[in-house]
């Protein structure tokens, strides 16, 4: 504890603040009023956090480069690699600006559930495409699908309720893209029963999501 100008201050320090963190304990004890004070946590800490953040994204970014040593089932081009390192970022950068948007755990919760889950449909909607091959014009209404998420963000301003029936339409919209693209002749039956199985596990995670922005609400 120190004064300044007359008025004391009070600080907390961590013993080790970089675990702390990482593992959300610092976050539960500060909700719980154990701390009182100010808490100051260092630059070089947060640098530290975003570096661990980095490593993490090189090495799956590193994981097809192992896998083309022993395998010509993954042959990936520069462009896939890029592609693949630009959508690490985005996620990563959504993953963050989620953790700033919200200090309920069950809202950053349901957040990373949509996001992480939106990364897959990406992935593999540019690997192999969701509905038949990934030049299938059907495909790219998936996009919208995703869009959704982005327009119902910035309406609800990032607030639980509305990111719980922002979540919600997302699971209708997902459900209806394979049905609308056999209405228009986009795909045979031929394996539909994948598609619709992919599109049934990406609707539960979503719903897991709107049940999380739900409790958080």
């Amino acid at each position: 504890q120190v004064a300044l100008g007359g008025h004391p201050l009070h600080f907390e320090f961590l013993d080790d603040p970089l675990d702390e963190i990482a593992d959300g304990r610092v976050a539960e004890t500060v909700r719980s009023g154990f701390l009182v004070g100010r808490l100051v946590v260092p630059r070089f800490v947060l640098d530290e956090l975003q570096e661990l953040a980095g490593a993490s994204a090189a090495v799956l970014l590193l994981l097809p480069l192992i896998a083309m040593q022993f395998t010509e089932q993954v042959d990936w081009s520069a462009a896939d690699f890029l592609v693949f390192g630009a959508m690490l970022a985005i996620t990563g950068f959504a993953l963050e600006s989620a953790v700033r948007m919200t200090p309920s755990g069950l809202a950053r919760a349901g957040f990373a559930v949509a996001i992480l889950t939106a990364f897959l449909v990406v992935w593999a909607n540019l690997a192999v495409g969701i509905i038949g091959a990934e030049e299938n014009p059907a495909n790219s209404l998936y996009f919208g699908v995703l869009a959704i998420v982005i327009l119902g963000t910035a309406i609800a301003r990032g607030r639980a309720p509305g990111m719980a029936r922002t979540m919600v339409v997302m699971v209708l919209a997902m459900a209806l893209v394979p049905m609308a693209a056999l209405a228009a002749g986009w795909t045979g039956t031929t394996g539909l029963a994948l598609t619709y199985l992919f599109t049934a596990m990406v609707c539960a995670a979503w719903l897991a999501s709107a049940w999380l922005f739900k409790r958080a609400s």
